[in-house]
């Protein structure tokens, strides 16, 4: 951005072709000196470019051209923040299920440990746990899985806290972003109006490369590929945890 093809200075269309017509014959001819090269650079630059020459000869098409690139800036930070507030939806419903899950699982696990040492101790299987006997070998197996499972749901709404800290940010860089562009137009249109009404001022012209400069930094923010892979964050995806053994977890609280 910041950069405008030949056709966007309109009226020096039909010059940018002898320009280049010269300057082709100038960079093949063997005998060219160099300065003849650098005055060849020099007008492909400045066909290809606002530079500060071409924004003080062509200061109308220069504000249409802002206001066209920063109005295009303002649709594309719109656009970038309805996707962040859609993922940061689904993020959060996730977070939210994965801590009521880690939540009952540690009520449960809690629960079964101590009907475990209970009827340990006192030699009674089965015991009952939710309306079903059962017996030793189901209590510890089941209390090695749950606690896993229970393992993975927390660090899933770890994960899932960290990527809706990380969204806020972006949002306010969306938002900073999205401001600074209509900023910009707001601007360049009172340029545009001082342009039809004074002329080009020597203030105006000082400004216009000041939100020319403002303008080479529009179009960035947050892309696609920024955003995390949401199959990162499911509740059950693997953790370490998986092989702790049932010997370990009962010498736990």
């Amino acid at each position: 951005m910041g950069r405008v093809g030949i056709r966007g200075f309109g009226g020096i269309w039909s010059a940018t072709w002898a320009c280049a017509l010269w300057v082709c014959a100038c960079l093949t001819l063997a005998g060219c000196n160099p300065g003849q090269r650098e005055e060849a650079r020099e007008q492909v630059r400045q066909s290809r470019e606002w530079t500060p020459e071409n924004i003080k000869k062509y200061p109308k098409e220069f504000a249409l051209f802002v206001v066209r690139e920063s109005e295009a800036a303002v649709g594309q930070y719109e656009a970038e923040r309805l996707r962040i507030v859609q993922e940061t939806a689904r993020v959060k419903q996730m977070g939210d299920e994965s801590r009521a899950k880690a939540e009952a699982g540690r009520s449960a696990l809690t629960e079964l440990k101590n009907l475990y040492r209970t009827a340990d101790a006192n030699s009674s299987w089965p015991v009952v746990w939710r309306d079903v006997p059962r017996d030793a070998d189901w209590m510890r197996r089941n209390i090695v899985k749950l606690n896993a499972e229970t393992k993975r749901a927390e660090e899933a709404t770890s994960r899932t806290e960290a990527v809706l800290k990380k969204r806020a940010i972006q949002l306010e860089e969306n938002r900073v972003a999205t401001d600074k562009a209509y900023d910009v137009v707001e601007q360049m249109k009172l340029a545009q109006t001082e342009i039809e009404t004074k002329g080009l001022t020597a203030q105006l012209e000082k400004r216009l490369a000041e939100i020319g400069a403002v303008v080479k930094e529009l179009g960035g923010g947050t892309q696609a590929s920024d955003l995390d892979n949401l199959d990162d964050l499911v509740v059950e995806k693997r953790a370490a945890s998986d092989d702790a053994s049932f010997e370990s977890l009962m010498a736990q609280p």
